[in-house]
């Protein structure tokens, strides 16, 4: 249940159900600031300042990057 749970919580928080989605988001949420050309975690192929900058830019105040960090870090860990 440790990574089921861990996805499952971390998908409510950021609204997506993909495993690897939701490692992107919590990869970039990881770093300490946030650069608009960087690639969006969502998957669209577009650059997060033409995409959801504004939604990762929320989420930061809810998941700060030292969590994320430790989340991306349970998630390579815990075999799927």
């Amino acid at each position: 249940h440790f990574r089921k749970g861990l996805v499952e919580a971390y998908g409510e928080i950021l609204g997506v159900t993909s495993d690897n989605v939701i490692l992107d988001y919590l990869e970039l949420l990881s770093h300490n600031g946030l650069k608009g050309h960087w690639q969006c975690p969502c998957g669209s192929g577009k650059r997060l300042r033409k995409c959801h900058l504004k939604e990762v830019q929320i989420l930061r105040t809810r998941i700060s990057s030292d969590i994320a960090k430790s989340a991306v870090k349970r998630l390579r860990e815990t075999p799927t």
